[in-house]
Parts: C-alpha cells; structure tokens; sequence
C-alpha cells in the first residue's frame, strides 16, 4: 500500500509488516525518515529531520545551504551542490557543469510495476503490487529524475529503480546513476557483505562500522566471485533468529558498487548500483537512461527472515516461470575426459556410460568446430569440424537423444582466434 499525507508532505509505503517513510523539507528537498516494523500512525514524523544539527533551512537562510546539504538524509542523494557524502546522481553538460540538485515536481501511483526496459527485473502484476513515481527534476541541467518504488502487497520488499530523462535543449552525460539509497541511524552498526574468489564464493564478511566507509564492488565487467551485489546492515549482535537487518540486493551482473558510510554526525548511508568509475552515458535531449533494479528488505528477526524474504521475491517474482518447478538435469562434460581429442563414436560412448550412471545431459565441450585442436585457432568459426564429427551435429544429437539423454553444446562468442577465418575476414580488426 502506498500512502500520501497531503498535510505533512508525507509518503508512506507498507508491506504486510514493514513500513518505509520519506517526507518533503520545505516542500522540495525529499528526505528519508523511517524503514522498519509496521507503523499504525505517522502523525509528526516529518519533523523528525535531523536540522536541529543543520538548523538553517535553505528556505531561510541561502548563505547556510551547504550546512543542510551535508547533512539532510536525502533520500536520493546527488553530486556537486554541497552533499560531500557518497552520492547517487551525477551529470555534466556541454559546458562543464556538474553540480545536481534535485526538487520534488509531483508524483503518482500505478497499480503494478514499470518494467526496466533492457534489463533483468522482478515482475509484477495490477493485483499483486504498486508502484510510487516520485518525479524529481534539476532545471540547470534540465534533467527529470524518476524515483520507483514497487511495494508487493505479499512480501516484505520494496524494489527501487531510477529513470533519468534528458528534458534539456543539450546534450549531458550521466556521470553517475545508482539504483537506491538507505539511510538510517542504528545506534551501532555492523555491515555484511558477500567476498570471495574462485570456488570459494559468497563468504559472509561482517564489520563492525563506526566511522568511515565499506564497500563491495567490481570492476570487472561482472560481479564476480570477488564481491556480490549486495549488502546488509545489523544491530549489534544479529543472529539468524534475532536483530534488525536492512538488507540491498542490486538485479544486475555488470560493474557494480555497494557502499555503506558513516558522516560526522553518525548517520549511515547506503548506495547500490552500477559502479560509477568508468561510467559516462551522453543523453541527448529526450533520451533516458533506466537504471537496475535494487531490492530492499527489512527484518526484525534476524538474517534468516531477510534470506527468506529475498528467496520469495526471487522464486516467485524474478526466476522464469517455466524453470521454476522444473528439476535441472544432471549433466556431463565431456571436456576433462577428451579434451580437444575426440569423435562422434567417442562422443556416443561417452553417453552411453553416461546414460547408465543415472545422468540426464551430455554437454559437448570445446574443439567441435573449425579446425580447433588446440587452443590457439578457430574461435569464430562456429562450424561443425566434419572431420571429428562424422555426419555432423545432427547425428550425434539424434544418437544422444535416442538414448534419452539431452544435448547441450559449449560455445565461447565473445573471443575470436587470430588463426580463423573470421578474423581473415575482417583485416579491419
């Protein structure tokens, strides 16, 4: 359910057990205020603003902005105007401008869920959700800012994205767009987060943060086995039973941030999206870019709670629907047992043996195709080699299913070989 109070410029969002509050300070700047249990009332809780530590408001006093902008626990957070915190919005135009600030124009609700057009998200259906479309603007830069919050009427979640809409006359270019934002102000704080490498995945880090900043992030084009897209904050002495967990989960495997920081004054701030160093996107006027999904989750029961919570949406909302009841076969590779070295009559006794171990797939590795016998040729050249596979594809597939067996083929797109006729092809690369 998603709630505004006109007379305290109030935004409620409720779940079936959580509650999540923003609120507009002089009628503009967008401030987060609350995300935990349930509330039943939230009559003055818009002056619950930390200004008493900031108290000029910009309204007021100009020459003091500054003093509010380091401190206001924005909701959605932006880069050049006096916020020297981690921020989520950063821009530039044509004349080398770079200061953001975004203001509230309007809002609305819609029953279901805006879909990212490009990229992996959660669903969402009239009946099962709503979603919150705060339009937030700068009108330098003439950039419109959409902030979306889908809150499910089942589960504990709100799912946030970012829409940036080039309204200006000239070109800019987003220097930053992260996905969401969580402020809150634990009296002590621990962050989880998700390190790792090869084979050794998704080992649970937990830091106790009082001043400064902790982060997971990646470079590497994906989200890696070093660091996962994700990031929770704990009271002290969270169990898996016991203890308040705010956790965010970014829907995206490309090059991402998840950071968590502590300002001088003790409040915390979280971010989470696509990673910002790198990244430049040009708008022209009447482009948009839409940002990944970021899901968020409350829970007052410990870390166990949150991971169930995340499972649900996932299962239910995320996965595609034809997988999700569906066992996944057993398979095996051929690749440790022939190498680049084999045949169809190898091949076909291989699923033999296979098909009598109780295995449901046969995936035929590397050296299939070209003239691949060793690694140094073919890639690119995605045509069956004859020579190994005698009568082509089709007849070993056919042999593979007849046994009952399913078969899957490894194919590696995104390299070419310099020895292969693709590459020969085009002397321009």
């Amino acid at each position: 359910m998603i709630k505004y109070v006109q007379e305290q410029q109030l935004f409620h969002l409720m779940t079936p057990n959580t509650s999540y509050v923003m609120a507009l300070a002089d009628g503009e700047w967008l401030g987060h205020l609350y995300y935990g249990p349930k509330l039943d009332d939230t009559t003055g809780m818009e002056n619950a603003f930390r200004l008493n530590e900031f108290p000029f408001s910009p309204k007021v006093n100009e020459r003091d902005k500054v003093r509010f902008m380091q401190g206001f626990p924005f909701e959605y957070s932006f880069y050049g105007t006096g916020d020297y915190r981690e921020s989520c919005l950063g821009a530039e135009n044509a004349h080398g401008q770079r200061g953001v600030e975004l203001t509230y124009r309007s809002h609305s609700v819609i029953a279901g869920k805006v879909v990212p057009e490009g990229l992996p998200h959660t669903r969402g259906c009239e009946d099962c959700c709503d979603t919150l479309d705060l339009l937030m603007a700068d009108d330098v830069l003439g950039l419109d800012v959409h902030l979306l919050y889908t809150v499910y009427k089942d589960l504990d979640v709100i799912v946030k994205s970012v829409r940036v809409v080039n309204r200006g006359e000239g070109p800019c270019t987003l220097t930053r767009v992260l996905s969401g934002q969580l402020n809150a102000d634990p009296d002590s704080a621990e962050v989880l987060t998700l390190h790792g490498s090869w084979g050794r995945e998704r080992t649970i880090t937990r830091q106790r943060l009082e001043t400064g900043s902790v982060s997971a992030e990646s470079l590497r084009g994906v989200s890696s086995a070093e660091d996962s897209p994700f990031l929770a904050v704990l009271s002290e002495g969270t169990t898996q039973t016991t203890g308040d967990v705010w956790g965010m989960s970014l829907i995206y495997s490309g090059n991402f941030l998840a950071k968590a920081q502590i300002d001088q004054i003790g409040q915390l701030r979280c971010v989470i999206g696509i990673h910002p160093e790198y990244f430049a996107w040009p708008l022209a006027p009447g482009e948009s870019f839409q940002s990944p999904e970021a899901a968020l989750v409350y829970s007052d029961e410990g870390l166990g709670k949150m991971t169930r919570t995340y499972h649900d949406l996932y299962r239910n909302h995320l996965i595609e629907k034809r997988w999700l009841t569906q066992d996944r076969p057993v398979l095996v590779n051929n690749w440790e047992a022939t190498m680049m070295n084999f045949n169809t009559d190898v091949l076909i006794g291989f699923a033999r043996s296979a098909k009598e171990a109780g295995i449901d797939m046969l995936v035929m590795d590397d050296g299939w195709f070209g003239h691949r016998d060793d690694d140094t040729s073919s890639l690119g050249d995605w045509f069956v080699d004859e020579h190994k596979l005698e009568g082509g594809l089709k007849r070993l597939v056919d042999e593979v299913n007849a046994m009952g067996l399913k078969f899957g083929l490894w194919v590696e797109p995104e390299m070419v070989c310099e020895d292969s006729e693709l590459f020969r092809a085009h002397p321009d690369w």
